[in-house]
């Protein structure tokens, strides 16, 4: 039986404490404030990229985009939250979604279970397993099953298209940079 998102984050939070050693061995931080801002945070541009009206349309695009997203952490690679989507679907549903460092996003695993189990070190996946189905998790028998879990939940939601949040992005991006006289460039 698949467990919905909303009961994972219930798990993670009631065990966060015990599972501390497990987030720091896979380098995730659970973000504990429902109004982080950390993904959106563009106090790093200077006046020189604020007066950039491709910088300001992509900083806009990803701003629109993390209202979209149910962050809960971060880890070595990136931010980590649940893809609501312009479609608005179900928290229960909500696949996990990173930001990566490079301002890039993409769907990582359907749930929070799969992505905790693919930042482990392989020689300690049947340990880690163990580990998250004590706590209420219902674990994945292989990575190779989580990802194809993955495939038919992208396939089922339309994920590799317009319901994308790197294709959400990279629309509004199109959108403000027209509204600012520049061409719209294509989606790669």
């Amino acid at each position: 039986m698949d467990q919905d998102a909303s009961i994972e984050l219930q798990i993670l939070n009631n065990a966060v404490g015990v599972l501390a050693q497990f987030l720091t061995d896979i380098g995730f931080e659970k973000c504990n404030d429902l109004t982080w801002q950390d993904p959106s945070d563009a106090s790093y541009l200077n006046e020189d990229d604020r007066q950039n009206m491709d910088i300001m349309a992509n900083a806009f695009a990803m701003s629109e985009t993390n209202r979209l997203i149910y962050w809960i952490g971060k880890d070595e690679d990136g931010f980590i939250g649940l893809w609501i989507g312009p479609s608005n679907i179900k928290l229960v549903d909500a696949p996990i979604v990173e930001l990566d460092l490079e301002g890039q996003y993409r769907i990582i695993a359907v749930r929070l279970a799969d992505y905790l189990l693919s930042r482990s070190i392989s020689e300690d996946l049947d340990k880690n397993q163990e580990l998250l189905t004590q706590f209420g998790f219902n674990v994945t028998d292989s990575l190779d099953n989580s990802d194809q879990a993955l495939t038919e939940f992208r396939e089922k939601f339309h994920l590799d298209s317009a319901m994308s949040p790197q294709f959400y992005r990279h629309q509004i991006y199109n959108d403000q940079r027209m509204q600012r006289g520049l061409e719209a460039i294509p989606f790669d």
